[in-house]
């Protein structure tokens, strides 16, 4: 995508609204002339009332000064030749002026192509109303025909206006015009008046908000990583800090390649570099998760609320994700979920989308998991999850459908979780990809459908989730919905383990071990399996207990076999692998029954892990 891309689109848009101030201008020859002649005979009625008002002694074109009007709504007023004595003329008179154009929203229902962009107005500044008192009004057009308006009217802050007997329909406060045109939205603004209140951002962060729009699929192309990337970078070269920082972010969150958390890092900095907030909300995340850097919740809780002193209240949302998921924020906080949502309240009323959605979500998990201080309330959890994926959220789409996966708070319903998750993995949630996958693979609330599987897992590889690429690798292995392919297998199960997911590190250990899509090479197999084992998984530590035990890749050592046997049965009560805690026993026993070890050996390594 060019930059000139959204810049095309905002043409568009003014040709839009160009077109359809137009048509309801046009009419008839006929028309014009008995607009012209209605306008005359209005013209006349004006004179002969000021003629009927004007004090006889009195020669108004004798005075040189033309008097000025003020009002609470309008900053600047244009003069006026004379003082109307009506209160409608009155009305008229004190917000008559120029408002020079500002900002353009296209409205997301109308022209769904533009996507939620159009959520936001977007500054356009090459238009200009312009606001007579004797009730004729102008849209002034840079490059084009003005457009005539007929007659206005303002009642309080209401204001409306007639083009060719169509009534547009608009406000007025403060400076500020804001009137409904067709499809359009458009302001307008007196000079000096505050254009803060307005939240319009440039058409060079509005390649942020069309990166969202893919990144997280609510626009009308859906989900897009790539066009995300495209608006994100456009963004962030036009000096939009907040592009720099959502490209950490698809690094840190959607790519699987080689030292992504440090290319999310750099980006990160940039922002920061450029003043720009967000930047340590994205440090802060992979402190908080020790994603290319040490673990430190201190220095993450921090960062956040650098960020949320800074304006920022995706800040508070960090704070908030840390006060109530960790018992203790060394030397700042104990765990305070009380605390936690009130930060999420603050977030929750936020103009920003992804500010306010991660808000509501954040607080329909903190009612599903009942932390300190807070009753678990699945029914509490489902509303505020609710809240969120009515406004497309993909992480709360996935939790809505997680409740209904477990019948939490409602009845069990595994084919309405699969619609949720399906909602949830087309916007681009990986995790959510992964459930589909095993839905399908054991026809869970959907028919069972190995290919389908196979298919969900590839797309959830597309969104950069890890469980997606380990499970495309177990199904090319044992040929799940595609045909076996070992080699293919491999290449998965090595991008797992780089992301440290322990299971791809049994695998790796046992086709190293076999010779399966690689060179057999035992040592090798051994090295996996340590790297598993290190993370605790129990199929790892027991096949390093049979490597020690039988001598493979490494010399004979019944104490360390029976070591990483304990373990393999320790490790299984939390990853749930039964069958590595069954395996374990068998060794265990085997080596008592061989004399290679004693049965008060066996129970003390057991009891190193509180086995009895």
């Amino acid at each position: 995508m060019k930059k000139d891309g959204l810049r095309d689109k905002l043409a568009a848009v003014a040709a839009l609204i160009l077109a359809a101030s137009m048509i309801l201008a046009s009419c008839s020859k006929e028309e014009e002339t008995t607009k012209k002649k209605s306008k005359k005979s209005k013209d006349k009625e004006t004179e002969d009332t000021i003629d009927d008002e004007t004090d006889p002694e009195e020669d108004p074109t004798e005075s040189s000064e033309e008097p000025t009007k003020t009002s609470a709504n309008a900053i600047t007023t244009t003069s006026q030749d004379t003082q109307p004595q009506d209160p409608a003329d009155q009305d008229r008179a004190n917000v008559a002026g120029t408002y020079e154009g500002y900002a353009v929203q296209t409205k997301a229902e109308a022209y769904p192509e533009y996507g939620s962009v159009n959520n936001y107005p977007i500054i356009h500044e090459d238009t200009s109303l312009v606001l007579n008192a004797d009730g004729t009004a102008v849209l002034e057009y840079t490059g084009a025909d003005d457009v005539e308006i007929e007659d206005w009217t303002i009642s309080g802050e209401q204001l409306t206006i007639d083009l060719a007997g169509t009534s547009v329909s608009g406000t007025i406060k403060d400076g500020i015009v804001t009137l409904e045109l067709n499809t359009t939205i458009m302001f307008f603004a007196a000079d000096g008046a505050d254009t803060s209140v307005i939240g319009a951002i440039t058409p060079d962060e509005a390649y942020v908000v069309e990166g969202d729009d893919f990144y997280f699929g609510t626009g009308p192309a859906g989900f897009d990583l790539v066009s995300a990337q495209t608006c994100y970078e456009t963004a962030g070269k036009a000096g939009v800090g907040k592009g720099w920082y959502c490209l950490g972010r698809l690094y840190h969150e959607k790519s699987l390649e080689e030292g992504h958390y440090a290319t999310a890092m750099s980006y990160y900095e940039k922002a920061v570099e450029m003043g720009e907030p967000y930047g340590w909300v994205g440090e802060g995340f992979l402190y908080a998760e020790g994603s290319g850097v040490e673990k430190d919740i201190a220095k993450a809780y921090t960062l956040f609320q650098q960020a949320a002193d800074a304006g920022c209240l995706m800040g508070c949302n960090g704070m908030a994700l840390l006060l109530w998921e960790y018992p203790e924020i060394p030397g700042i906080a104990t765990q305070d979920t009380l605390k936690a949502l009130e930060y999420y309240d603050k977030a929750s009323g936020s103009r920003d989308w992804y500010e306010r959605v991660f808000a509501l979500n954040g607080i329909g998990r903190i009612y599903r998991n009942g932390p300190t201080g807070i009753a678990q309330d699945y029914a509490e959890a489902m509303k505020w999850h609710e809240k969120a994926a009515d406004e497309g959220y993909p992480s709360a789409l996935n939790n809505v459908a997680s409740l209904y996966y477990y019948g939490m708070g409602v009845e069990k319903d595994y084919k309405a979780a699969a619609e949720w998750f399906e909602k949830a993995a087309d916007a681009g949630y990986g995790a959510a990809c992964a459930t589909l996958a095993y839905m399908y693979e054991h026809g869970l609330g959907v028919d069972e459908d190995p290919d389908k599987a196979f298919e969900w897992s590839l797309k959830g590889v597309e969104c950069g989730d890890v469980d997606s690429v380990f499970d495309a690798g177990f199904y090319l292995r044992y040929g799940i919905g595609t045909q076996e392919d070992p080699v293919k297998a491999v290449e998965y199960f090595l991008i797992a383990a780089r992301e440290n997911y322990a299971r791809a590190y049994g695998h790796l250990g046992d086709m190293y071990s076999r010779g399966l899509g690689v060179e057999e090479d035992m040592a090798t197999a051994v090295q996996y399996w340590q790297q598993g084992s290190d993370l605790w998984d129990s199929s790892c530590a027991a096949n390093l207990g049979w490597a020690y035990m039988y001598g493979y890749g490494v010399e004979v050592d019944y104490e360390k076999a029976l070591g990483y046997f304990a373990l393999a049965i320790y490790c299984s009560g939390y990853d749930g692998y039964q069958s590595s805690a069954d395996y374990a026993y068998e060794r265990i026993d085997e080596m008592v029954s061989n004399g290679y070890i004693t049965q008060d050996q066996a129970d003390q390594a057991l009891a190193e892990y509180g086995i009895s």
